[in-house]
């Protein structure tokens, strides 16, 4: 029969310190850097805020149906929105955005406060699409500042916005 030798006083020290200072390690690297640990979502956040003008924190307020020739019979609603802080684009305080529905989609929008992402054109704001909304928690608010700080401030080019 083999007998095994018991570890060391030295040895389990050694194992568990090197575990701790693992632990440590992660812990800090998460609680000092908000950004630090990108998801699924954060990074949508970021690639948003880099492929379109207008970034920013708000309510929407009310929303209306508009008769447009340009939607192909599909539904346009005009959502009015206060804002709070912007991140990308102009200071503002209010906006309207034209959202392009599908048929049978309604007007329906959170009334908490969330991050959104437009596109501008010649007749305004315009929702760039699935993937221009997101809850305004204090680390995706943080995600989207940093993210618009590390934007190109001359970018003439907006991939969600190429339609």
């Amino acid at each position: 029969m083999k007998t095994s030798k018991p570890l060391s006083g030295q040895t389990v020290v050694l194992i568990v310190s090197m575990v701790l200072m693992g632990s440590c390690q992660a812990s800090t690297a998460e609680e000092g850097n908000p950004v630090g640990r990108i998801g699924f979502v954060e990074k949508a956040l970021i690639d948003a805020v880099d492929q379109t003008p207008f970034a920013a924190v708000v309510r929407h307020v009310s929303a209306e149906r508009q008769a447009s020739e340009a939607s192909n019979g599909e539904p346009v609603f005009l959502h009015h929105v206060e804002v709070r802080d912007v991140f990308r684009g102009p200071e503002i305080d209010r906006l309207t955005y034209a959202l392009f529905a599908e048929l049978g989609e309604s007007d329906a929008a959170p009334s908490e406060w969330v991050i959104i992402t437009l596109c501008q054109g010649d007749e305004g704001y315009q929702w760039p699409g699935t993937g221009a909304i997101f809850p305004a928690t204090e680390e995706l608010v943080a995600v989207a500042r940093k993210a618009s700080r590390d934007v190109e401030p001359e970018q003439q080019v907006f991939e969600q916005c190429e339609w």
